[in-house]
Parts: C-alpha cells; structure tokens; sequence
C-alpha cells in the first residue's frame, strides 16, 4: 500500500515514480491512495471517493472494476 507516495516529491522524481509503477510486472494487489491524478494510468481500478462539503456525505465511484 503506498499512501500519498508523491507527497514532498519535486515534479521530475514524481514522474519518475510513476514510470516505475508503469513498467512494473504486475503485483498480485499495490493499492495507492493519493490525490494526485498522475497515477489513474497505473490503475486497474479506480476507486474515487467526493465527500459533499454541505452534507458531509460521501459518494464512491468505481473504474474498471
């Protein structure tokens, strides 16, 4: 599980990340949560989660399950 691995990257080691993940032999399961939109072409599946700030309520959409 990487969780927000791109946090206090400077732009070029992101992307170098990125590439890494890209080329990698596929994990059995490599879960990342982030912000950044950069990783969505290493996903599988994208889980996306928007929290509604006036009813605090939260909405889950699901990619390429």
């Amino acid at each position: 599980m990487l969780d927000e691995p791109t946090a206090h990257l400077d732009d070029s080691t992101r992307v170098e990340l990125v590439d890494v993940l890209e080329s990698m032999q596929p994990a059995k399961q490599l879960l990342i949560v982030t912000h950044d939109e950069d990783f969505q072409p290493v996903a599988d599946t994208l889980i996306r989660v928007r929290k509604d700030p006036s009813t605090m309520i939260s909405e889950i959409e699901v990619t390429g399950a």
